[in-house]
């Protein structure tokens, strides 16, 4: 397809938008090249996969064909799926915007900018009045310069259109610039939505937020009542005691004089946005909201700098080895869900014991498999031996990845899968619920661990009310849902993967954070760029191991990984870390030099990476060392009834050293080949049941090397990378799907518009002044949008229902008030005025 002109028009018709020199939004649309419109949804898709398309809906058909084709990338099944899984309610539509970006879209509301043109000098002096209303300090106003660079991002996102706009990279407008938005965004801005979108407003309470608190605390009881009946009901009461010349002293008209509620007309309040805020357990903003970035901070203490990155790579690389360690034990004993597909409570207590650590420590280990996507439920493969073939929680493929990556690509993609992780644990309220079962998923959660990098710029010492208030700035719409323990929870996850670090008086970010950050603003290929960041923060491994005389081996830093999986072959870990402690032993040696490991190699290591060289290995663990291989025979006499071959040294060296391998007899007598006194079928039967993939020639056995148990990586939004480095591609395999999805949908926008200009149903009216079409919707969204666009325009619908005797019935009406759980409104036909609740509805025309 090549780009379409706003101007063009099929034969013999020109839409009346076009005549008038100002375009409509589906022209404006048309007008923009294909790879921008691609542009445009794959950014909308990244930042809100569910309800991103109401951006583009309208009357007009041809984008509602557009948003249909995109909304729901996949079959209807995914999107059932993606709603049980999660416990809250899916992203709002606007939350990518900030909060000068929300005041302006409110500036031109207030405009009428849907069907009148304003200019950017209009929008600014709008805001001005509403910034007054709302009492903002002029330190938390924006400028004219920023007004204008708002402006210019909301075009890129579809917000504002016009005709000096152009996509994907619209100008930075002028002051007289003329600009509109499109027909579905003044909906969004009524005082009735149950989201504060017109965050000015909601701000207007004076009250300092310290002190809030109380205030609400000290409130008469019928007013206390009073605030909790409008909190749960959407915030918006209706009384006649709002009257002018009623009494003052009432409950609704004293709260209003407090500023504890917004006074909307003669007979309507709602509860101020800050005061909602606090009886919804949320992160509160400051008075009068803050719509300009903050000043820059004094530069950061290189002294301090330094601690914490050192603080968070070591808390990382420990992180890391535990979850390696859970890994292996779980590739091998892979955990039977329950019914739910939740894990049980003994299920976690068997593999504690396994692993000699209390319940709660593995349970928090697999919880951080979870954030990581390194820990998934499906059909495991190998099927683990002796059990049946069916669903299992185990290592994903991504896991075995990790465990064969670099320290700083393993961080990376702990990092990465963090950041995107939706998993809440602490979200959950229900005390039967188990751990991973649905509705353990939070769109909170996950939208606040994307943002949280964000939040943090050079300042040495970021205290949380800074943060919250920029939090407020930077994404209003996420900090609207954030409660103070999913704000606490995640402050100590960002400690526990590094990129926070406690120091002696403060909690400062490490350089990792920066890192992340940068990678989530837009990296094609995220756990590479931060792996090759990481790698920098990380100091470089140790080349000198301290070697004791009590047979204790001490590594004063990073391992190399070599050297590592050299150390458990001989010796057993005692302490994990940056540094570590590893312990020799009569066994630990017996059991390397079983596996084919000989004394000589082991001496000659220690020689060679002991501090001040071979003579500080002490004489004690040499005299251990040629014990341990005198008490091995020299020779062996026996039969053997079968051997054991690998194409590498090290795949028969891992599989010597699998935990149970004693039992089969196996020692090795070359590089790659061990043999065994017991039945082929025996040791066949049980190395598979280890995880050995084997195949037979010519009656022995050839062993590839031990594989874990696996299923595939979950699929996750937003985790768009690969640890091979191939740039750009999808973990989870829906790259592709995505973009044929998006081009199909162009391609059927343009159809329909041409279609639709064609017939004149776009812009014309017939002879009685209506439009010459009506549209019918079903979905319980679309009806809801099209009940709350008939609310403010005072247009009549035609809704189809189930009354309360449980019969189907249609009726022509207006629409009177809307709450969440009832719609009032008056029949056209009988006027009678009766209610019914939104689930009830069936279908609207309008």
């Amino acid at each position: 397809m090549c780009p379409h002109s706003a101007k063009s028009t099929t034969k013999g018709k020109s839409p009346a938008s076009t005549r008038s020199g100002f375009p409509s939004y589906g022209d404006w649309l048309f007008g923009q090249s294909d790879e921008a419109l691609a542009d445009l949804l794959t950014r909308l898709l990244a930042s809100n996969p569910t309800t991103f398309v109401e951006n583009l809906t309208g009357n007009n058909a041809a984008l509602d064909n557009l948003s249909t084709a995109v909304s729901i990338p996949g079959s209807t099944g995914s999107h059932s799926q993606s709603a049980e899984l999660f416990g809250d309610a899916p992203d709002p539509a606007l939350i990518h915007l900030n909060s000068l970006e929300l005041a302006v879209c409110h500036a031109a509301c207030e405009l009428d900018a849907v069907h009148h043109p304003c200019t950017v000098a209009d929008l600014a002096e709008m805001l001005t009045e509403l910034f007054d209303i709302a009492g903002t300090p002029a330190q938390q106003r924006p400028n004219d310069q920023q007004v204008r660079g708002a402006v210019q991002s909301l075009c890129h996102w579809g917000l504002v259109f016009g005709p000096d706009f152009q996509l994907p990279s619209p100008e930075l407008p002028g002051a007289t610039t003329q600009l509109k938005i499109p027909p579905h965004l003044p909906r969004m801005f009524e005082p009735s939505t149950e989201q504060l979108w017109r965050l000015v407003d909601g701000t207007r309470c004076p009250i300092p937020s310290a002190e809030l608190p109380g205030v609400v605390d000290e409130l008469p009881p019928r007013q206390r009542r009073l605030l909790s009946t409008l909190a749960a009901g959407g915030g918006v009461g209706h009384s006649t005691s709002l009257h002018e010349g009623a009494d003052p002293s009432k409950p609704l008209p004293t709260l209003v004089r407090q500023g504890i509620l917004d006074q909307l007309d003669d007979t309507t309040a709602r509860l101020t946005g800050r005061v909602q805020q606090l009886l919804h357990g949320t992160l509160i903003t400051d008075p009068g909201g803050h719509f300009a970035p903050t000043s820059a901070t004094s530069p950061a203490d290189s002294a301090a700098n330094s601690r914490a990155d050192d603080a968070g790579a070591a808390q990382a690389v420990q992180l890391i080895q535990d979850l390696s360690d859970l890994i292996e034990d779980l590739g091998r004993n892979p955990i039977v869900p329950l019914s739910s597909g939740g894990i049980g409570t003994r299920e976690i207590n068997k593999v504690a014991r396994r692993r000699d650590e209390p319940a709660e420590a593995t349970l928090h280990l697999l919880t951080w498999l979870a954030h990581a996507n390194l820990i998934g439920r499906g059909r495991a493969t190998p099927t683990p031996a002796g059990q049946p073939a069916r669903d299992y929680w185990a290592p994903t493929e991504l896991a075995l990845d990790f465990l064969e990556a670099s320290p700083a690509t393993a961080w990376a993609i702990l990092l990465v899968g963090w950041a995107n992780s939706a998993y809440a644990p602490w979200f959950v309220e229900e005390p039967d619920t188990r751990p991973f079962e649905a509705g353990t998923a939070s769109h909170a959660a996950r939208g606040l661990r994307r943002t949280f990098a964000a939040l943090f710029d050079d300042a040495p010492t970021p205290q949380p009310n800074e943060l919250h208030r920029e939090l407020w700035r930077l994404r209003p719409g996420e900090a609207w849902r954030t409660t103070h323990t999913a704000w606490n929870a995640v402050w100590e996850e960002a400690k526990e993967v590094g990129v926070l670090a406690s120091l002696r008086r403060e909690t400062v970010p490490t350089r990792a954070m920066g890192a992340l950050r940068d990678v989530l603003s837009g990296s094609a290929d995220p756990v590479a760029d931060l792996a090759d960041a990481l790698a920098e923060i990380l100091p470089a491994p140790v080349e000198q191991l301290i070697v004791q005389a009590d047979h204790t081996i001490m590594a004063p830093g990073l391992l190399h990984p070599t050297d590592q999986a050299m150390l458990a072959k001989f010796s057993d870990q005692e302490s994990g870390g940056m540094a570590s402690v590893w312990r020799m032993s009569k066994e630990s040696v017996e059991r390397a030099l079983r596996s084919g490991l000989g004394a000589e190699e082991i001496e000659e290591f220690l020689e060679a990476r002991a501090l001040g060289g071979a003579e500080n290995v002490p004489q004690a663990l040499r005299y251990m060392l040629h014990d341990a291989e005198r008490s091995q025979s020299l020779a062996t006499a026996g039969v053997a009834q079968m051997y054991l071959s690998t194409k590498e040294p090290a795949a028969l060296d891992r599989i010597l050293a699998l935990p149970d391998i004693e039992g089969l007899r196996l020692r090795k007598i070359a590089p790659t080949v061990a043999v065994s006194a017991a039945q082929l079928s025996f040791v066949t039967d049980r190395l598979e049941a280890m995880g050995v993939q084997l195949r037979l020639e010519g009656g022995q056995a050839v062993a590839d090397a031990p594989v874990l148990s696996r299923v595939a990586t979950p699929a996750r939004p937003g985790l768009r990378c690969a640890v091979d480095g191939s740039v750009g591609r999808s973990t989870d395999g829906t790259g592709d799907d995505s973009e044929q999805v998006i081009a199909s949908a162009i391609e059927g926008f343009r159809r329909s518009h041409e279609r639709a200009n064609a017939a004149g149903t776009t812009s014309e009216l017939d002879a009685q002044g209506q439009p010459d079409s009506t549209r019918v919707v079903h979905a319980p969204e679309e009806m809801m949008a099209a009940i709350s666009q008939a609310y403010s325009s005072g247009t009549i619908v035609r809704i189809s229902y189930v009354n309360n005797d449980g019969q189907q019935a249609s009726d022509q009406v207006s629409i009177v008030m809307i709450r969440p759980s009832t719609i009032a409104m008056v029949s056209e036909i009988s006027g009678e005025s009766f209610t019914v609740q939104p689930h009830r509805l069936s279908s609207v025309e309008y």
